[in-house]
C-alpha cells in the first residue's frame, strides 16, 4: 500500500497574543504584543495536537480547519 498527501503542507498561523496586563488601547496593545517563534527546536509536540515550548512558557492546542480542504484537492 502506498499513501500519497491529498494537499501540499501549509504553514501554521502565526501566534500574536496581547499582554493581559495593559490597558485595550490599539497603540499599546500592537506595540506590546508577544510574537512567539513559530517551528521552535524547544517545541515538544504530544499526538494528537498539543505543542509546549517549555522555554517561553506557552502550551498550545492545534486546529485544523477543514472548510477549505475540499477546494485544495486538485484531483477529486
Amino acid at each position: 500500500m502506498h499513501h500519497q498527501p491529498l494537499i501540499s503542507p501549509l504553514p501554521m498561523k502565526q501566534v500574536t497574543e496581547k499582554h493581559p496586563f495593559l490597558p485595550n488601547l490599539p497603540t499599546l496593545t500592537e506595540t506590546m504584543a508577544t510574537t512567539y517563534e513559530m517551528y521552535s527546536n524547544n517545541w515538544i509536540v504530544f499526538q494528537p495536537d498539543i505543542i509546549i515550548d517549555a522555554i517561553q512558557g506557552c502550551m498550545w492546542k492545534t486546529e485544523i480547519n477543514l472548510s477549505a480542504f475540499p477546494d485544495m484537492i486538485s484531483d477529486r
